[in-house]
């Protein structure tokens, strides 16, 4: 995978909103992102990183949780304990206990989100998980979710960690579980709810590569009618006058 440096486009993002914010010129055209949310096995983070190849755009997965760890000064594993993992009273108390080893939920919330403001304002990337969706202003988001029916992402996740069916099936509820309350617990939302997305894709019957392709072809009717929209405001504003 390319070597994203998410805090550098982060920080530059920051900068160039602050500094644009003391113009008193037309605001500029802000620029999508893409997020993609996904029932574990359904091929979401495949489908991203399709998306992210024909858009010629990074994919931001397990990078967000890297940088974080590294902006905190701690390994990766002190982080992926809690990286979209749910917030429960016996999550905080391990927390409070083996403090040297993990990173409080809170802590790391307040990272993520934060870095995915900062991406959001940068533009022309594709986040996978992690409550984007929740993040992110719907007007310059297209925000998508990956499911399939449970059998079809059993054999997916059994032949991809080399799981008999059985556990392939648990490790999938565990997982799917776990992100549902991770989205519940941080943010209030519904993360299977339809009505969190614009596009819900089923990778049982769409390929990798077709979902990708539908993907990109909802974004550019998106982007098409925020530029008109931009492009007409002007006129409107003199209009009112």
């Amino acid at each position: 995978m390319q070597d994203i440096d998410v805090s550098a486009r982060v920080v530059g993002a920051l900068y160039q909103a602050f500094r644009n914010s003391d113009e008193p010129k037309r605001p500029a055209l802000r620029p999508f992102t893409i997020t993609v949310s996904r029932e574990s096995g359904a091929q979401g983070k495949l489908a991203a990183a399709e998306i992210g190849r024909l858009l010629g755009w990074p994919v931001y997965d397990r990078e967000i949780m890297e940088k974080i760890a590294e902006r905190l000064g701690r390994p990766a594993s002190h982080v992926e304990g809690v990286d979209e993992r749910p917030v429960g009273w016996f999550e905080e108390c391990l927390t409070g206990l083996l403090a040297g080893q993990r990173v409080a939920p809170g802590t790391y919330l307040r990272h993520l989100v934060g870095v995915i403001r900062g991406l959001g304002l940068i533009g022309h990337c594709v986040i996978v998980g992690r409550g984007a969706n929740c993040v992110l202003p719907p007007a310059t988001t297209l925000r998508v979710r990956l499911v399939a029916p449970p059998a079809d992402r059993v054999r997916v996740v059994a032949a991809r960690h080399g799981l008999s069916a059985d556990d392939a099936a648990k490790w999938v509820a565990r997982t799917d579980r776990q992100r549902l309350d991770f989205v519940r617990d941080h943010f209030h939302k519904d993360a299977a709810a339809a009505d969190q997305y614009d596009l819900v894709l089923n990778s049982a019957r769409l390929s990798v590569p077709e979902c990708a392709r539908t993907a990109v072809d909802v974004l550019r009717v998106l982007e098409a009618r925020a530029a008109g929209e931009h492009a007409a405001a002007p006129a409107l504003a003199g209009a009112a006058r």
